[in-house]
């Protein structure tokens, strides 16, 4: 069965109105999928965030620890009142981009340096 005898059945069917609608659902849907992937891929690119990091979420800058960073989406652990990594939230790559994410990052590769560039600081 090709395309026209398809789309001439469907139409028969559910008449011209109803075919457009799921063809207009069906590119919806698709459209989504490829943005959800593109944004997955320019998070795995991007080497910003890496799996284990411990950011701060939103402007109360509460702790979490990237767990996974898939395709669709990235989890991630996050502290509770009592300060357990008991709370798992996974949130669309997509909407990663809006969110206020801060992350500290390492005081010179972890080792000292002075101004003379000496590690011992003299």
């Amino acid at each position: 069965m090709n395309h026209n005898e398809f789309q001439h059945i469907a139409e028969e069917l559910f008449g011209k109105a109803v075919w457009v609608a799921f063809a207009y659902l069906g590119v919806s849907i698709f459209k989504g999928l490829i943005l959800n992937v593109y944004e997955g891929l320019m998070v795995f690119i991007g080497n910003d965030y890496n799996q284990d990091d411990v950011v701060y979420l939103g402007p109360e800058e509460r702790p979490a620890r990237i767990v996974r960073m898939g395709i669709r989406k990235t989890v991630f652990y996050m502290k509770d009142g009592d300060g357990r990594w008991n709370i798992k939230m996974a949130v669309p790559n997509e909407s990663l981009k809006t969110m206020v994410i801060k992350k500290e990052l390492p005081k010179n590769g972890g080792k000292f340096h002075s101004i003379t560039g000496r590690e011992d600081g003299k």
